[in-house]
């Protein structure tokens, strides 16, 4: 296996996902450190997987923008589509600033987003499926009701570009990495900062919180 671009854990803790540059996904069981299995059918190499909230499914996106669906416990190509799962429906974020709800079983188009002023760099539902974070090239942090789906629950204007943005697992913060080398750490209700993580020399490109919610992982 070539280099690791992402490592990402399932809800449980229990199997990681990583992302290679030699255009594979793969399984790994935490416990036991051994691959369980392998994906294989990009033509680029991958940048980022993520797991469904359930773990039965694997999202992977390469350079070229394709994303692939594969079901974990076979290892088949399920759907090629854009963007971060929540089980039912899948979201995108792109250049155009705009961000797009898809339903993973027709593979159409189900609801856009529109609010952003820059480029989105990341998209991420809440465990709870409630809401969406956005991270944006406008400095700005959008979190999105989805229940009223167009409604903008608050929008976080940040020091710098934020890079990615995650959820907490019982939801009620928001960890953020952005192009200033800080970790950001938000409340989800107020907006307002909860603690910062400063050290870093070099840009920090992927964050997100351990199952557990007490362990960050960069």
């Amino acid at each position: 296996m070539n280099g690791v671009n992402s490592v990402r854990f399932s809800n449980d803790g229990k199997i990681i996902v990583s992302s290679s540059l030699d255009k594979t996904v793969r399984i790994w069981n935490v416990k036991s450190g051994k691959q369980i299995q392998i994906f294989q059918g990009h033509s680029n190499q991958i940048c980022n997987s993520e797991f469904s909230p359930d773990g039965q499914i694997v999202a992977s996106g390469t350079l070229d923008q394709a994303i692939q669906l594969w079901d974990v416990k076979s290892g088949k190509e399920l759907i090629k589509l854009k963007g971060h799962l929540d089980g039912k429906y899948i979201a995108s974020g792109s250049t155009d600033m705009i961000i797009r709800i898809w339903d993973l079983n027709s593979g159409n188009e189900f609801q856009t987003l529109e609010g952003h002023l820059g480029a989105i760099e990341s998209v991420e539902f809440s465990p709870d499926c409630k809401m969406l974070v956005a991270a944006s090239r406008d400095y700005g942090l959008g979190i999105w009701d989805m229940k009223s789906a167009k409604k903008l629950k608050r929008y976080i204007k940040q020091p710098n570009c934020v890079l990615h943005a995650r959820f907490s697992p019982d939801c009620k913060s928001i960890v953020t990495c952005s192009l200033d080398d800080i970790i950001r750490i938000l409340d989800v209700e107020s907006g307002r900062p909860l603690k910062t993580l400063k050290g870093h020399f070099s840009v920090v490109e992927e964050v997100k919180y351990f199952p557990d919610g007490q362990t960050i992982l960069i």
